[in-house]
């Protein structure tokens, strides 16, 4: 299996990219050195990703999701570090790296409700990163906060500490073990160029997501960069919005309205919500149901949305539960990472909006980023930013991920709208084909309406859809025989797709299944290809399971 990922990409311009030959991912990483694209080739591929040992991953995968796995640079940190430490590796201990001792401590805390009696050491400051050291039994539910929070360092952070560490101070919260002095600094070391456009570029990216998100409305008031925070995952920016709402909120319950993305939902029931009230699938029934909760005396202090959802690309109905939000008095947070700021306009229905920056918004995969917009108009705007700011940590940010986002996001637009008309070709091509039972996307979706309701004025309907075929069998087939990237994202660049249920739900697959999500479920994300190739792919694929041997 190969399951490998770039840091970094060139800038291809857009009147190249349909020159470019297909299903190539241009990307390359940050030593110049050529790399390959996150590659899960097969079925099988996919599952021996969740049942190799630990071992095996890391002596086989480079880079991988950064949320799902520590990738090579940052495990050859943390040995670099156990040496400054005077540590060895060794079976007894696990550690993992992030960017502030506050997400350190975050960590330790997410542990200790799993394993109370293990004690947890951090190392502060050190490098400008912090190491939180824990037994291996709890190795796990470290693990599960890395990948649910989206705190951890990243890889770019990574290889930057690293040619410093031996220069930098640091503190050791265990005094029983001693850590070694930094050397003394080098007169012809010099200071990165980046240092002094740290809050420049800051503001930059910051500015390009308050244009883009400011309602079409002229009597909305418009976003500015002072509403904007950046996160270095669209998974953190949920989490810590999660955490600020619930510090804001009049009760303790939680309403997840729709299919919500998994580490979303993980972060509502294991955080200080005290009530976490799902609504899988966000159908008429389940709003006139929260309406009669609401009647008679319940309370909630926030709804979690999607537009669309991740996966089944539905629409919540925004403006009933904007109406219910004002009479009742509770948050709305709706994460628009499928829409990308293009194509759809929610902001005069949400208090806030959450968004992975790593999809569409830097197409390149090649750097993470998420944001938290706070609306202007919300009736709380000035506690709900409040309540962000008091627990956000500039740190937690690396510059270089800012400044990559910031150079990828050039030509958002043109992208963006080059891959919904993409997208739409191929909808059409696989709609009422006779292998697919159900294809997923805002086109065809029964919540049409909703999504048409939210259009802006040169809107389209995304770059995202999924497909369900009758035999699962011939989905497996489909997939191996498909001659596609292949890995867990979106929003790229280039053509990929991915067996979503499998990779996102493989433990409770079968839990999910029961709400219409079945193991076999396929996502893709169209690119900027060009688009008769990418249906001749696709197509070459079907064709080949029509064949007696696909079953």
């Amino acid at each position: 299996m190969e399951c490998i990922a770039p840091t970094s990409a060139p800038w291809i311009p857009p009147e190249r990219l349909q020159e470019l030959p297909f299903g190539t991912a241009y990307v390359y990483p940050a030593d110049s050195k050529h790399g390959v694209s996150i590659s899960l080739p097969t079925w099988e591929a996919t599952i021996s990703y969740f049942e190799e040992a630990e071992a095996w991953k890391n002596k086989h995968i480079e880079w991988c999701y950064p949320r799902f796995f520590v990738n090579r640079p940052i495990r050859e940190l943390a040995d670099a570090a156990l040496e400054r430490l005077n540590l060895t590796k060794d079976t007894d201990i696990a550690y993992l790296l992030f960017p502030t001792e506050a997400i350190a401590q975050d960590c330790a805390w997410h542990i200790a409700k799993d394993h109370q009696s293990v004690a947890i050491d951090i190392v502060l400051d050190l490098a400008s990163f912090a190491m939180a050291i824990f037994p291996k039994e709890a190795k796990g539910s470290a693990m599960m906060f890395w990948i649910n929070a989206g705190g951890g360092l990243t890889t770019r952070h990574a290889m930057f500490s690293k040619d410093y560490l031996c220069y930098l101070e640091g503190e050791y919260s265990n005094k029983k073990s001693h850590i070694q002095s930094p050397k003394p600094i080098d007169s012809a070391l010099s200071m990165p160029s980046w240092i002094n456009g740290i809050a420049s570029t800051s503001v930059n990216v910051k500015s390009t997501i308050a244009k883009l998100s400011t309602p079409e409305d002229a009597a909305q008031p418009p976003v500015t960069a002072d509403d904007v925070i950046l996160y270095p995952t669209g998974m953190n920016a949920i989490y810590n919005a999660s955490e600020a709402l619930a510090s804001l909120a009049k009760t303790s319950t939680v309403v997840a309205f729709g299919w919500i993305y998994d580490e979303t939902i993980h972060n509502l029931k294991n955080g200080p919500w005290k009530k976490f009230i799902g609504y899988k699938r966000g159908t008429e029934q389940d709003l006139e149901d929260l309406t009669n909760r609401l009647k008679a005396g319940e309370r909630i202090g926030a709804l979690f949305c999607e537009l669309p959802s991740n996966v089944f690309l539905s629409s919540p109905p925004l403006h009933r539960l904007r109406e219910l939000a004002n009479e009742y008095g509770f948050y709305i947070a709706c994460d628009d990472t499928v829409a990308g700021f293009i194509n759809l306009d929610p902001m005069p229905y949400v208090d806030v909006m959450l968004t992975s920056l790593t999809k569409i918004f830097s197409g390149a995969s090649d750097a993470t980023g998420g944001s938290v917009i706070v609306n202007p108009a919300s009736r709380d705007h000035n506690s709900i930013k409040a309540a962000i700011q008091a627990r956000y940590e500039h740190a937690c940010v690396f510059p270089l991920d800012t400044e990559t986002l910031h150079y990828n996001s050039q030509y958002l637009i043109w992208r963006a709208r080059k891959c919904n008309e993409n997208t739409l070709a191929v909808v059409q091509m696989l709609h009422g084909h006779p292998l697919i039972k159900r294809l997923n996307h805002p086109s065809v979706d029964e919540s049409l309406p909703i999504y048409k309701s939210l259009m802006r004025k040169d809107g389209g309907y995304g770059h995202v859809l999924s497909v369900i075929f009758h035999d699962k069998n011939v989905a497996h087939r489909f997939y191996d025989i498909l001659n596609l990237p292949k890995g867990s994202s979106f929003g790229t660049n280039f053509t990929i797709a991915v067996p979503f249920a499998l990779l996102v739900h493989y433990y409770n697959r079968d839990k999910v299944a029961a709400h219409g999500l079945p193991e076999h479920i396929i996502r893709f994300s169209i690119g900027l290809e060009n688009v008769e190739e990418i249906k001749s792919v696709i197509q070459n694929a079907l064709e080949k399971c029509t064949d007696q041997t696909c079953t």
